[in-house]
């Protein structure tokens, strides 16, 4: 007879494709498939399936009877999954609006970019609702074994002087492994110096804005604790943190270059800072988009302005000002309070739930948004999809006590 604890978790085949997906980083994008690369074909492919899938939500939600997913070896599904929404509406419009002005001014790039946006938005739902008490728990054990084999490949790479993942690429996955590694459960030595081997190995890829954020969400972190003495473990955490960072930008020449040396387009406090370019970059995007201001000039449209000025450039590195570009202030508007929402959604849940997962998804989150300022996340597959499925595994819990009691009993508590 089979008992409740050997039963299996249900783990959603999306999962399994964001895990490989992260582990390949940016690889797949230099395999041509005729007009699309290897990952512009399974992004687009991946979209599709999962816009496939979301009638079966809308089917699910209305149903008088949930759908249990009885099964002699699986869980089943997490009570209370369906009662409560997992996106908020700002979020849905926004991916509606890129849709829609996608359609009236198509490009190549435009379908990349939205393929992207449609991915992050439905693997949410689609994981919130597949899940079982145990997912979320495999999940962040998946990401503990993956997270180590990407780090070391990007250290090695650094090292090495090779380039196996894009050094900038690989940089924005590590800010979401980090995410996850600094508050799953810590049984071994490993899991502990974990986060932080993987702040070194994105210290060694050189990506200024990645180190930074990956470093920051450790004081972070502790204000997702319930405890008490929030604050002074704040101060414990980020004072060494800011110490690190401000010894490795004086000291280490390739670091303290990338952040002193270079256009030194900005000033602050004193320092003049490099931007490597993005100052030119964000002013034309600016000055571009005044011409279509509330609807933008279409996706892909920033993409296209910039490569027709620059041979080796495509993004403005700046998503916010990419988004306002193409999907004009309607856009940017909806995705800010989109994502805003989808924060505080998952905070609350850090905050008030007993599961790490809650924890490593508003961290993701927060990653995501902080380093969207000088880089080209939001159209990483390989980052956004991993970010998905730590959402989507944080919104299948209601935030009501509706679940049942083997729920906490699953769910692990962070050391």
């Amino acid at each position: 007879m089979t008992t409740a604890t050997s039963l299996k978790p249900r783990v959603p085949i999306i999962v399994t494709i964001a895990l490989a997906w992260a582990l390949v980083v940016d690889i797949p994008t230099g395999i041509g498939l005729g007009p699309l690369s290897l990952s512009g074909a399974a992004t687009l492919g991946v979209a599709v399936a999962l816009l496939l899938l979301t009638p079966a939500l809308f089917i699910a939600r209305t149903a008088t009877v949930p759908p249990t997913g009885e099964s002699p070896s699986r869980e089943p599904y997490l009570d209370g999954r369906l009662n409560h929404p997992t996106l908020p509406v700002a979020m849905k419009l926004f991916v509606a609006w890129a849709v829609v002005t996608l359609a009236l001014q198509p490009s190549p790039d435009g379908l990349q970019n939205t393929a992207v946006y449609v991915m992050f938005l439905a693997a949410i739902p689609i994981v919130a609702t597949s899940s079982s008490v145990g997912t979320a728990e495999w999940i962040l054990r998946a990401f503990r074994f993956v997270a180590p084999v990407v780090g070391v490949v990007a250290a090695a790479q650094s090292l090495a002087g090779v380039e196996i993942y894009g050094p900038r690429s690989v940089a924005l996955l590590l800010v979401v492994f980090v995410a996850a590694t600094l508050v799953m459960p810590k049984r071994t030595r490993l899991d502990r110096v974990l986060p932080f081997l993987l702040i070194a190995a994105c210290a060694l890829t050189l990506s200024r804005t990645a180190f930074f954020v990956s470093a920051i969400l450790i004081p972070v972190s502790m204000l997702l604790s319930s405890g008490r003495g929030k604050f002074f473990k704040v101060l414990a955490a980020a004072v060494p943190a800011y110490l690190v960072m401000y010894w490795l930008i004086t000291t280490w020449a390739p670091l303290r270059d990338r952040f002193l040396e270079g256009d030194a387009a900005y000033n602050l406090g004193g320092v003049a800072l490099n931007t490597s370019g993005r100052s030119v970059l964000w002013e034309m995007t600016i000055d571009s988009w005044r011409g279509a201001f509330w609807t933008g000039h279409g996706p892909g449209s920033a993409s296209a302005m910039i490569t027709a000025q620059f041979r080796n450039i495509s993004h403005p590195h700046n998503e916010y000002l990419r988004i306002l570009h193409d999907l004009g202030m309607v856009g940017l508007l909806l995705f800010a309070v989109g994502m805003l929402a989808l924060i505080m959604w998952t905070w609350r849940r850090a905050v008030r739930l007993g599961h790490p997962i809650h924890k490593a998804a508003t961290l993701a989150l927060i990653g995501i948004a902080a380093v969207s300022v000088t880089d080209n996340v939001l159209v990483y597959p390989f980052v956004m999809l991993p970010t998905a499925i730590l959402v989507g595994a944080s919104m299948s819990y209601p935030l009501t006590s509706t679940s049942t009691p083997a729920v906490a009993q699953k769910a692990p508590v962070a050391a």
